[in-house]
């Protein structure tokens, strides 16, 4: 059928290039995260260390794309770590940012 062979090429497409996109916001996201600890500074000092993050990134995501053969239970765990996350963890931190600005005096 040409309209499904049509459908994969254009899935085919889409991921690969949104793919860079996401994985640079992610190993961003990983960076930012470290930033304080010595790891933090050594990947931001360092083109090396930085190289070798994306590269065990990168890794971790392919062992995780060949060994997950159900993408419907990947999708439903990240669903549930994230419903869960909105759920109990959010909240909390907006309390907390809240009395935060209070006991700061800026409520």
């Amino acid at each position: 059928d040409s309209l499904a062979t049509a459908a994969r090429v254009a899935t085919g497409v889409s991921i690969l290039g949104s793919h860079p996109l996401l994985f640079t916001s992610l190993r961003d996201s990983v960076i930012s995260s470290l930033r304080g600890t010595g790891m933090g500074d050594k990947v931001e000092s360092s083109n090396a260390a930085w190289t070798a993050l994306s590269v065990v990134m990168l890794a971790a995501a392919t062992v995780v794309a060949i060994v997950a053969t159900d993408v419907g239970f990947v999708a439903s765990v990240s669903g549930a770590s994230l419903g869960a996350l909105l759920i109990f963890t959010v909240p909390a931190l907006i309390k907390l940012g809240v009395l935060r600005s209070a006991a700061a005096g800026k409520a």
